[in-house]
Order: structure tokens, then sequence, then C-alpha cells
């Protein structure tokens, strides 16, 4: 490992229409050409490091917590310094793994920022890694004469710190270069990246575990609907509007999103999207849905599709990191609505309850500059879906009969609070594209310092309920 290896360069950060709020994420990376059916080196990221010290990882056990449906959570931390804007802070980065057969591990990829009154999605992308070694993991079978790979720069040590609240035992990864400190530190038992720091030039940075934990999926996993597959298409059509305190008059665009489907296997897939803002292209990037997946999804498993829903909405999980509920119940029009809700946001997703299509999603953000809503849905009618589905089923996913996972459901209660908005995979370009935020953030307070609140009325699971809602 070295420093030309480490830090932010590598990974892919996808800043795309309502499924994330921060524009500035495109101009740190982006995703060329369709995505791959199966993981490579290039979805390691910085991990890909580790592969000249374990050259078997590629084909290596997976790790015992890779079930889907599982959560983990990382602080991340840093500061850019020595530019015209410094800026510094830190935010959230959540991994939840929404597939995973012989020949990857998928997740969905969401972050999280927060002013201080509350935690509101940053912005999501995937990641995606080989079941022994990805983004943030190894496999633990690795690990154990691990000191044995140390030399030519690189230190590697074995010690007990305090984990997430957990004493556990880490191997540490150190490099030290006259450029900079890179450090890697994995639960020896489990092969899960709990720290990584990153000391150079302009930069300090670091990322450490929060915690894991199996999200109680409301259905058992399943196949994706029939018609997902390459070449299916979606367009969505829509607003967005901004309300700026001090403004006088909201400022409101078209907004319009298509996808296409690049990759997809029977319980995955990767769709390809492109947004236009008053007819302009702002954005183009790709998102993964998996069989395991409650937040972000363009479909629902063929699972969900036959579950029994409370039409009075039931809270079936709440997040104890960033406090936020997710509620599933069932529309008047028949649609599967699930809502994610904070103190500062919610973001609303209504599926097709035969097709198991996204069909309309409203994501509303409160900041302390501005308020925003994105609100979109499906064009184009469902005869095309319709048709794709009638084709032969792919065939299965290898390996993923081996892989058990998620089901349950959950609690009752309700939701609500300010509605809500919507990095790939290293926990770093998720950070390298949270820094870009703040620094932009600190250009405009410098240049106008409003005070500002949330003018929108908060929305609630009640007055979502319809597709298309009387304005």
């Amino acid at each position: 490992m070295d420093e030309t290896t480490t830090g932010v360069g590598r990974g892919r950060a996808v800043a795309l229409g309502p499924w994330v709020v921060a524009a500035a994420l495109l101009a740190l990376a982006g995703i060329g050409g369709a995505a791959r059916a199966q993981a490579t080196d290039d979805d390691l990221g910085d991990m890909a490091s580790f592969l000249a010290l374990f050259p078997t990882a590629r084909t290596a056990p997976a790790p015992t917590f890779l079930q889907p449906g599982v959560r983990i959570s990382y602080s991340a931390a840093g500061a850019v310094i020595g530019s015209d804007v410094p800026a510094s802070g830190g935010g959230i980065n959540q991994f939840d793994l929404v597939t995973r057969d012989g020949g990857q591990a998928l997740f969905y990829l969401q972050s999280y920022s927060t002013e201080g009154n509350g935690w509101f999605p940053l912005s999501a992308t995937f990641a995606r890694g080989y079941p022994g070694i990805g983004p943030f993991w190894i496999s633990p079978s690795l690990l154990g004469q691990a000191e044995s790979k140390a030399g030519g720069g690189l230190t590697v040590s074995r010690y007990q710190k305090a984990v997430a609240g957990t004493n556990t035992t880490v191997v540490r990864f150190q490099t030290q270069t006259t450029t900079g400190n890179t450090v890697y530190e994995f639960d020896a038992a489990t092969g899960l990246l709990v720290l990584s720091s990153v000391s150079g030039t302009g930069t300090d940075s670091q990322v450490s575990l929060l915690g894991v934990r199996q999200v109680q999926l409301p259905w058992g996993l399943g196949r994706a609907p029939n018609w997902v597959r390459p070449g299916a298409q979606l367009a969505y059509q829509g607003t967005k509007t901004i309300n700026i305190t001090g403004g006088t008059n909201p400022i409101q665009q078209s907004q319009e999103i298509g996808g296409q489907i690049a990759q997809a296997g029977a319980r995955w897939s990767f769709a390809t999207l492109t947004e236009r803002l008053s007819g302009i292209t702002s954005g183009t990037g790709v998102i993964a849905t998996g069989q395991a997946q409650v937040v972000g999804a363009l479909w629902l498993p063929v699972t969900a599709l036959a579950a029994p829903l409370d039409p009075a909405g039931v809270v079936f999980d709440t997040d104890p990191i960033t406090g936020a509920t997710l509620l599933l119940a069932r529309a008047d029009d028949g649609d599967i609505v699930l809502q994610q809700s904070t103190t500062v946001s919610q973001t609303t997703w209504f599926y097709s309850p035969t097709l198991g299509v996204l069909d309309r999603q409203v994501a509303d953000i409160a900041m302390s500059t501005q308020f925003t809503r994105s609100d979109i849905s499906r064009v184009g009618g469902d005869g095309a879906l319709v048709a794709l589905a009638q084709q032969p089923p792919l065939p299965e996913d290898p390996g993923a009969g081996a892989v058990t996972g998620g089901g349950g459901g959950g609690g009752g209660g309700g939701g609500g609070g300010c509605a809500g908005g919507s990095p790939g995979g290293s926990p770093w370009v998720a950070l390298a594209g949270l820094l870009t935020v703040l620094a932009l953030r600190e250009y405009s307070r410098r240049r106008s310092r409003l005070d500002l609140s949330c003018r929108t009325p908060s929305l609630t699971a009640r007055s979502l309920r319809r597709r298309h809602p009387a304005a």
C-alpha cells in the first residue's frame, strides 16, 4: 500500500435527482458506461491495495455478518486545509446490504449530514465487493497471520480497543510516508473495517465504525419482478421547488428523470439515470436496487407485493444512529408506501402493487439555507413493463440460495416531521462529497447571511396516501 492508492481519489460518488441532494458530488467522480454484472477489483476502491497482501481474497469466504438486510454505520469526519474556502465537518455513512450471491455483495449507501437539529439524507449511491473483500471488509480467515505481511514501510499490529462500545481485538495496518499517514483497522473476528484515517497535505480525514445491526424487513427475501432486466426503461416527471427564507417567491423547476436498467440478476439491478432540470441535464449516474432494500429502491421484490399491509401505516424500524423511522402503509389506490422520516427530512416512495415499480417519490428536506421539495411520478404507462414481464425469468443468481437474511415485521406508530430529500462505495468517496458540500455551503454563507427556516408545512403519511394528491 502507498499514498497513491489511498484517500478520496478512488471510488464513485454520484449525485442524481431526487435520490441525491448534493449536486456538488458530480464534480468528484462519475460512473462511465454500463454497470458490470459482477464485482471487480475497481469496485474495492482503496481496499484494492490489500489484494497485493492477500491475493486469495477474491475467492475467500464471506464474513458471517454479510447477510442481506444488515446495516453498517460509520461516522465520517474531515477537514480541507489551506484552500481558499477551508471546510471541516462530519457525517454518517450507512451501508445496507441489499443482496449477496456467489460473486458479489451489493450495498445501498446513504450518507447523512446535519446542521445540529437532526440528520438529513445528503447523497446516495452503491458499494460492491467480492464476498471475501470489499470497500470496508476483508475475510477474517486472512487476518490470522496478518503480521507476516509487514515490511516496506507497512507495519501490522494486533491489539485491544473499544469499538462501538465493545472491547474488540483489531488488526492495524499503518503506512507512513513523507507525505502522510494511512491507517486501516479491522475487527480480527469479523473482518469489518472499524477505523480508517488518512492524513496528508491539505486533508485530514477519519472514518470510524458506529454500529452493525440487522434491519428487520417487513417481507421475506425474494426475486425481482420479472420486468427487471437489461433494457427496461423508466421515466419520471415532476417539479423541484426551493424556498429560501428572505426571498419573496419559491424557485420552481421542472424535473425529469430518465432511467434504463443496464445490468440485472434475479434479485438485483443497476439502472443508469439522467436528470434534467428545466430542460437542462443536471446529473447522470447509477443506482442499485436489491431484494433486501427498504430505502431508495426502484422496485420491490415479489414477496413485498403479497405482504399484508396496514392502511394506517406501521413503523417497522427506527435507526438508533440517525433517528430515522421507516413506515410501511397501503395507499388508497393500492400502492405500497414506504416513508423514511427524521426530525428535518422525510422521503416517501410509492410502489405499484402489481409491478413493484417505483411510481412516485416525494422528497423534502429542511436546511438552514433553504427548504427543498422534489415530487416526481412515473410516466409512460405500464405496457412496456408488462410486456417485459412475460419473458422467461432470469436465471437465479449463483450462490444466492446459500445466503440467508432479513424478514419479520415491526411495531406500530406513525411518522411525521419536516419532510426529507434523498457516494461508489468507499467511505472516503462519501466523505469527499461531504467536504465538498461543506465548502460550498461555507462559501454561500459568506455571501449571504440569512436567517432561514422551514417554510413549508411538514408532510405526514396520511397526506401522501394518494399517488396524485390534490394541490
